[in-house]
């Protein structure tokens, strides 16, 4: 069940009364009657960061989504946010979210985030009072001690936690474990241009927090972690800390009976290293130093780095779709596949007659190589090939000028 307005005006009261906050109800499992949407197949022009790791519900919502956000950019230059390999939910990882030191009862000696503020585990409407009022607390070391979750102090019942604390967990955290990354986030209520907030964020692969009601009531209920969007079905994608796989649902405010409806988002900010020359977001390839992913056409301005054919060379500078452009014999940057001039370096693959040779590729050094051979061999080769063009095949030459053996000036 979900809290009565006295825990709401509760908040608003610690809040000094300004904008009024939200807070998830949810639990380790989904409520019955959930709408997962567990389609098999996601909207065909899908945007997704890749690499975010989808973390299972630990202690809180709230805290397994932006630890989430914590373990994609553990993994993207900034190792110090959490000990070890991050990609996957080891212990430290859950030391991050929500410290817990497994002692089997609650009031045992242990002091961690479980101990001090999920003890007595209570679920609404039956509120127990924990150590964040009785005292006795160990100093906040993980996302879910920042974020005050699970803290009767702060009207939260066990794993429950307020949109407004989800800015200060991230700042907090990571300016304790990696200050040098200068930490920001914040939070975006829904509103016209909120859309666009989300979609610039994912395009530049800064996965977000986001508040929303599963079950439409209108009234918020669970954390999730934002990870990709569809501009042609205006539908957002999740990791929704139930399970790993990807969720999609329709973008819209809360209200009306909307299930899986938002009421705000959070965003992350770490400052990056990134050789950028064409300012898309992306980096430059070759440079290890970089934080930001590698640029799959660096020299050309495109932040949704679509790649049609899947080459790993961007659609904005990809001159031969869908063949192999790392082929590239005289090395002038076009892929052979589509190289007019294969043997000799001509970037800009100049074609005076249009026949479909490149103009560096005509009368290089010797009039009689027909066939165009790059060892610019004049050989039985060549006859054979004049015969078939002159009485046989009529096939186009590669570069007619070398045909002109008898140095006749019309060519």
């Amino acid at each position: 069940m979900k809290p009565r307005i006295v825990l709401l005006f509760i908040a608003v009261v610690l809040l000094g009364g300004n904008v009024f906050p939200q807070q998830s109800t949810t639990g380790p499992v989904p409520p019955p009657g959930i709408d997962l949407d567990l389609r098999r197949t996601a909207p065909e022009d899908q945007k997704l960061i890749p690499g975010v790791p989808p973390y299972i519900w630990h202690h809180g919502c709230g805290p397994t989504a932006a630890g989430m956000v914590i373990g994609f950019w553990d993994a993207k230059g900034y190792p110090n946010l959490v000990p070890g390999d991050a990609t996957t939910q080891t212990l430290a990882v859950n030391a991050m979210i929500a410290d817990d030191t497994n002692s089997p009862y609650c009031g045992g000696p242990a002091s961690d985030h479980f101990q001090d503020y999920s003890c007595p585990i209570d679920y609404y409407p039956n509120m127990m009072t924990d150590r964040s009022q009785t005292g006795g607390t160990h100093t906040d070391d993980c996302m879910g001690d920042y974020m005050l979750t699970s803290r009767s102090s702060r009207g939260n019942y066990y794993g429950w936690s307020w949109f407004v604390d989800v800015r200060q967990s991230f700042n907090m955290y990571a300016n304790t474990v990696h200050p040098e990354g200068n930490p920001s986030a914040s939070n975006y209520y829904y509103g016209t241009g909120l859309w666009d907030i989300y979609k610039t964020e994912i395009l530049y692969h800064r996965p977000v927090v986001l508040l929303v009601d599963t079950d439409g009531d209108g009234n918020t209920d669970h954390f999730v972690t934002g990870i990709g969007y569809s501009e042609e079905t205006s539908e957002y994608a999740i990791y929704n800390t139930w399970d790993s796989q990807v969720h999609w649902f329709p973008w819209r405010p809360m209200g009306g009976g909307r299930t899986w409806s938002i009421y705000g988002l959070t965003t992350f900010r770490l400052d990056v290293v990134c050789t950028d020359s064409d300012g898309d977001g992306f980096g430059d390839p070759g440079h290890p130093e970089n934080y930001c992913p590698d640029d799959n056409c660096p020299t050309i301005y495109n932040p949704g780095q679509d790649d049609a054919d899947g080459d790993g060379v961007g659609d904005a500078c990809d001159v031969c779709p869908g063949y192999d452009d790392n082929a590239d014999i005289d090395s002038d940057g076009v892929p052979d596949d589509c190289d007019n001039c294969q043997y000799v370096a001509n970037p800009l693959q100049e074609d005076a007659d249009s026949n479909g040779v490149g103009d560096a590729c005509c009368c290089i050094n010797l009039t009689g190589n027909v066939d165009c051979d790059p060892a610019e061999l004049c050989d039985i080769d060549d006859l054979t090939r004049l015969i078939d063009y002159m009485f046989i095949s009529f096939d186009p030459l590669c570069c007619p000028m070398e045909a002109n053996v008898s140095g006749d000036p019309e060519g």
